[in-house]
């Protein structure tokens, strides 16, 4: 069979929703079977992409390396979380208990735990042991199990796996993560008790001014975005943080005499068990915007060593606003997968061109893997496009004059 249409041209403009994410209807019908394919053989657009786009990447993230010591702030570091089964019965109860503040508690912090502890479980003892090195919590009638921080900042854990009071997982004020080494059994918990601290790190989140940016330019709102956050962060001002561009290698040079600064990893940003035990650690205050599933950071274009440090030197950064966009569409076979498990895809598009230039797209060569199968009722009356980053997030509209010229051609399916 040989359809009467073999080519569909789809403007953005012309359909329903965004130029990065659309949907086109077919004004009329169009006959094939299942011995066609059908394929995205051409796809124009103006590459409108910033080097920093407003809401998709323009949030900075950073720690400074500040003085620390043992203590308790109430708010911040006051609260442990426990499990307790009753041997009797078998019943879990879970509680959080909170802690009295207080700074340089190194010697009294076995003595302060028992105290709290004891407010509900009155024979309970806390104390180290010398033949064994360690310290010890006898917990008579009780198997106690002490949740790790990671478990506690772990919003999934939080709704489904405690039976306690609810809490914010994204400001636990947990102690937990100095209950190191844990083994529990009846009536005893072994491990090694440390004292809580406070102000180790601070984390920074700070917005980028959107736009398309040279080396020294971006270099300067760099500079102007840590200064900024590290002002917040320590309560005064701080102009000495530097920012300078190196033309001949495409790197950063930054110093921060003051403090030890770290700009983070963008995978960091992306990793729960890092975000949720490191990021949201109630020992580190926090300053910015919260850091969620869809961080929309400027990290990725700033690869940096992942050492505090006063001085240190990024890799090549990157000024484009855009490397690679990802064409997804409603025809996909899910023939396709990503790394990041991404199954709808139908091309990626290299944007080698200059910010303001034209993006032009065309197949090298139709393959089986590129031939989409079309079924025998004919073309899906609505077919939906969108354009993601290799992340999967939608791209932004960041021109009233952006769109995308699609367009795809119907063959036969076996192509090779």
């Amino acid at each position: 069979m040989t359809s009467a249409v073999r080519k569909l041209y789809i403007d953005s403009r012309h359909c329903e929703g965004t130029p990065s994410d659309f949907t086109f209807q077919l004004p009329q019908g169009v006959s094939t079977d299942n011995t066609m394919g059908i394929v995205l053989s051409q796809l124009a657009m103006p590459n409108a992409f910033n080097t920093v786009m407003a809401d998709f990447y323009d949030v900075l993230y950073f720690g400074l390396d500040l003085a620390n010591m043992p203590g308790i702030i109430a708010g911040r570091n006051d609260r442990v979380f426990v499990r307790a089964t009753n041997l009797s019965d078998g019943f879990v109860d879970d509680r959080i208990i909170t802690l009295p503040p207080g700074l340089d508690i190194a010697m009294t912090w076995l003595t302060i735990l028992q105290t709290a502890l004891r407010t509900v479980w009155a024979d309970w003892t806390v104390r180290y042991d010398l033949p064994t090195g360690s310290n010890q919590i006898l917990t008579p009638g009780y198997r106690v199990v002490f949740p790790s921080l990671e478990d506690i900042t772990n919003p999934t854990w939080a709704r489904d796996e405690w039976k306690g009071p609810p809490y914010d997982w994204q400001n636990s004020r947990s102690v937990n993560r100095y209950f190191l080494f844990g083994n529990s059994a009846d009536g005893l918990w072994t491990g090694s008790l440390v004292a809580p601290e406070v102000s180790v790190h601070d984390h920074v989140a700070v917005k980028l001014p959107a736009g398309q940016y040279d080396g020294p330019g971006f270099a300067q709102i760099v500079q102007s975005a840590l200064r900024s956050g590290a002002s917040t962060a320590t309560g005064q001002a701080v102009t000495n943080i530097t920012v300078s561009f190196t033309a001949t290698t495409g790197t950063l040079s930054i110093a921060s005499p003051t403090h030890l600064l770290q700009i983070f990893d963008a995978n960091l940003l992306r990793n729960r068990q890092w975000v949720n035990s490191v990021w949201y650690d109630p020992a580190k205050d926090r300053f910015g915007p919260a850091l969620t599933s869809d961080p929309q950071d400027a990290n990725r274009k700033i690869p940096s060593p992942q050492t505090f440090a006063n001085t240190f030197t990024t890799s090549t950064i990157d000024l484009s606003g855009l490397r690679e966009l990802y064409v997804h569409s409603s025809l996909s076979d899910y023939g396709t997968l990503s790394s990041i498990g991404m199954r709808d895809i139908i091309a990626v598009i290299s944007v080698d061109s200059d910010w303001g230039n034209m993006v032009y797209y065309r197949p090298v060569g139709l393959s089986d893997q590129e031939v989409i199968q079309l079924p025998d009722n004919g073309v899906p009356t609505n077919i939906r496009i969108y354009l993601t980053d290799s992340y999967g997030t939608i791209l932004p509209v960041v021109s009233a004059s952006q769109y995308v010229f699609v367009q795809l051609s119907i063959v036969p399916y076996q192509t090779m």
